[in-house]
């Protein structure tokens, strides 16, 4: 005869199978969660990264210029009369008061004389008339004219001196004789021009500063600049216009190079180069660079974990191998390649070059690629 089971037991037996049960859900659980959690794993993006440590150095300010002379005059022909010679030949080194060209003197040598004869016959009226009056015999007047008369006489003399010193038109200060507009023969009138003379040391290299680049930059500040033809001068601050040009709101800056020899000429393509404050910045390749999607530029960077965030830049320097940046943290880790691929915020693994530096050789293909399961 079979026994009935009590209530309790049953119910016991119940509760058991249902923990059981919970457990063995938890368990099942658990699992499917660790499995997840190793595919989301394997998804993540491979980018190449290098580590970068910012370095101190000299913010400039690089802007298109040419080379002018620092005075250039036309000279002009101070009276008329035809040219009996020449001086020094155009593009030849010349000193101030050295000739250029002469013209004929004509009758001016006799006025001269005329003059100086004059003078001599006055002193000797004048000296006649004090005695006079001395005596009685001259009133004061006359003797007011005498000494009249002997300054008219030598203002003469002076007027024909300058006239014979016109003749020859002479340079008006050392420099280089750019050009020579008139020969032997020609005839000249009064303004017509003669030459052009450049003063050539120190030469001056011009160039224009925005209104953001104006700051900090002041007379007698070092600066250098490199010319088209690869030779490197270094110079001064000499000049910062008061006011920005009208059309383009851009400051004209000067900087002088000594320039003794001659050797740089006027009109030579350059690039002025005017160093700023001290900054920590960062070197890195044009091609790590991004712009956002509201047109700022900036870097992709990581941090160790493999989270990634846009980090807006300012260009320092630029040079033909590289930029320059500051913005960033004194030691940052920088998405090189595979950067294009990923968003602000994904988590990437990073794969670091030799010495945590970039590869290279890393191309966009080969870096952003999901890990093999």
């Amino acid at each position: 005869m079979k026994k009935n089971r009590s209530p309790q037991f049953i119910a016991s037996v119940m509760a058991i199978c249902v923990i059981l049960w919970m457990a063995s859900g938890l368990l099942f659980s658990s699992d499917k969660s660790e499995v997840a959690e190793e595919k989301v794993e394997k998804a993540l993006f491979r980018v190449r990264a290098m580590r970068s440590q910012a370095q101190l150095i000299t913010r400039e300010t690089k802007v298109n210029a040419r080379t002018v002379a620092d005075r250039e005059v036309t000279v002009r022909a101070e009276l008329g009369g035809q040219v009996v010679s020449t001086g020094v030949e155009r593009g030849s080194p010349i000193r101030e008061g050295q000739l250029i060209a002469s013209l004929e003197k004509r009758d001016r040598a006799a006025r001269l004389a005329q003059a100086s004869a004059v003078i001599r016959q006055r002193m000797l009226e004048l000296e006649s008339a004090r005695k006079l009056a001395g005596m009685g015999l001259k009133s004061q007047s006359e003797l007011a004219s005498a000494e009249a008369e002997l300054e008219s006489a030598k203002a003469e003399e002076e007027l024909a001196k300058l006239d014979m010193e016109r003749t020859s038109i002479v340079a008006p200060f050392d420099g280089m004789l750019v050009d020579r507009y008139v020969e032997k023969g020609d005839y000249l009138s009064i303004g017509t021009e003669v030459a052009k003379v450049a003063d050539l040391d120190p030469i001056v290299v011009k160039g224009f500063l925005t209104e953001r680049e104006i700051e900090g930059t002041h007379t007698g500040m070092k600066a250098s600049a490199t010319l088209s033809t690869g030779e490197t001068i270094e110079g001064i601050i000499s000049y910062i216009s008061p006011e920005a040009e009208t059309q383009s709101r851009m400051y004209q800056v000067e900087m002088d190079s000594p320039n003794s020899d001659g050797a740089i000429r006027s009109g030579i393509t350059a690039e002025l180069i005017v160093p700023h404050e001290e900054t920590y910045a960062h070197f890195i390749s044009p091609a790590h660079v991004l712009l956002s999607d509201s047109g700022v530029v900036g870097l992709m960077l990581a941090e160790e974990d493999g989270s990634t965030h846009f980090s807006p830049i300012n260009i320092v320097n630029s040079s033909s191998s590289g930029l320059w940046v500051d913005g960033l943290p004194r030691s940052t880790i920088i998405v090189t390649t595979g950067k294009d691929f990923i968003a602000a915020g994904q988590v990437v693994e990073l794969v670091f070059g030799e010495d945590g530096e970039q590869s290279q050789d890393a191309t966009e293909a080969d870096a952003a690629l999901p890990i093999a399961e």
